[in-house]
């Protein structure tokens, strides 16, 4: 047995004795055990030197410099450690630790224990969270000492980096990635978060983010694409992308028809009028692709706008169809008699409320499976007997017209084969 495993033996038989000996005296003879088992697990991370996936974020005070020449020491000490126990408390609080406390800054990372998928997410919401702490900090800065200008500007980026094995033992974290995220926090605006390109990728369509122009960083050959978070997203929105996790691929051959949508886009804020744009092509040929990119290219756009998403799933939307057609054949039953069966015959108007109804309750069923799909099967056997029997019943029941009466008679369109395929299928999409 090794030795960790000797120690949380010790301390699971001396939970068990809590209520024999009481809790005073196991919490003393805890102490030591837990003590030498976070020795252990300190001793563990220094040993190890490990490749993550992590993201890094660094955050700074904006005008410590000027604070310090208008401050004594002690006051300006005590701003200073008061601002980075909170900044540290908001690390640890969306699950990342701190690896250093550098005077007027923090470096921290989100994974660096253990990789989680939301780790980036949770870095930009901390980066957020960062920047509203400093918002209340400096308005106690100004209160009892007089003076502004307090703030703080945070940089992200995600990708891999050494951790562990160094000078700073568990806190010691190495390479490009870290380079770059210092870089975002060095140009980042007082008061705003920046994060790489590779950071938004992960967190895409759960906040309000703005392009900025390439920025330039040492050791790359090629400007960085970056982004100003603005803020969280009012409902997150996320699609399930296909290919490889975290690959990303150009998009080939279909600039036209992504300009065209863009181009559309542009109309309706311009013009302030609808536009629809159907997207037509076999599987495979890149359809939700192009939307995907269209969507991607929106996160950016400076204009505010409301983004509405949805699937279509077709029963529940026939379900639709069938409950507005029928709420309109009760209201307005000429308008489906004249419209649709071409006649004005009183027969008729007695005819299409009844359908109304049929098609109003079996609309609500169909829209009702959206949560209750076990209502698929029922509501398409008894809309398939329903439309059948009544289509029969109706042929053989009306009764023929008399010689001399002026126009068609609903009974008679629906005697005549060809009419009839047409009048059903227009009967169930009869909407608004």
């Amino acid at each position: 047995m090794s030795e960790r495993e000797q120690l949380e033996a010790g301390i699971t038989a001396l939970q068990a004795q809590r209520a024999v000996l009481g809790d005073a005296v196991v919490e003393m003879a805890l102490a030591p055990l837990r003590a030498q088992l976070s020795r252990l697990d300190v001793a563990h991370r220094t040993e190890t030197q490990q490749l993550r996936l992590v993201s890094v974020l660094f955050a700074d005070i904006v005008g410590s410099t000027a604070m310090g020449q208008q401050l004594d020491p002690e006051d300006t000490h005590a701003i200073m450690d008061g601002a980075l126990q909170k900044f540290g408390a908001v690390i640890e609080a969306h699950q990342g630790r701190v690896l250093r406390f550098m005077g007027d800054g923090l470096l921290a990372a989100f994974g660096a224990d253990g990789a989680r998928e939301d780790d980036p997410e949770r870095a930009v919401r901390a980066g957020l969270a960062l920047l509203e702490e400093g918002k209340l900090h400096a308005a106690q800065v100004e209160q009892q000492h007089g003076i502004a200008g307090f703030d703080v500007r945070v940089g992200i980026n995600t990708g891999s980096a050494l951790v562990g094995g160094g000078v700073e033992a568990e806190n010691t974290a190495m390479g490009m990635t870290v380079n770059i995220a210092a870089r975002m926090e060095q140009t980042a605006p007082p008061g705003r978060l920046r994060i790489s390109h590779d950071t938004y990728r992960h967190i895409r369509g759960v906040f309000d983010v703005a392009e900025q122009a390439p920025l330039s960083v040492k050791g790359r050959d090629e400007p960085l694409v970056t982004y100003l978070v603005q803020r969280v997203k009012p409902r997150a929105f996320r699609v399930p992308t296909r290919g490889i996790d975290g690959v990303e691929t150009p998009m080939v051959g279909r600039y036209g028809e992504l300009g065209a949508l863009s181009q559309g886009f542009e109309a309706v804020l311009a013009e302030r009028t609808l536009r629809a744009f159907t997207v037509v092509g076999d599987a495979g040929l890149g359809k939700s692709r192009l939307l995907a990119e269209f969507q991607n290219a929106l996160e950016t756009h400076p204009r505010s706008f409301w983004l509405l998403l949805g699937r279509w799933f077709v029963f529940w939307a026939v379900g639709v169809r069938l409950f507005t057609a029928g709420i309109r054949q009760i209201i307005q039953p000429r308008f489906t008699a004249e419209t649709i069966f071409g006649t004005s015959d009183p027969g008729a108007l007695k005819i299409v409320p009844e359908l109304g109804f049929a098609n109003v309750s079996a609309g609500a069923v169909a829209i009702a499976s959206i949560v209750w799909p076990g209502f698929v099967l029922p509501i398409a056997i008894y809309g398939a007997l329903f439309y059948g029997l009544a289509t029969l019943g109706h042929l053989r029941s009306v009764p023929s017209v008399p010689s001399g009466t002026a126009g068609p008679t609903a009974g008679e369109h629906l005697r005549n084969s060809h009419h009839a395929r047409t009048e059903l299928v227009a009967l169930i999409s009869d909407g608004w």
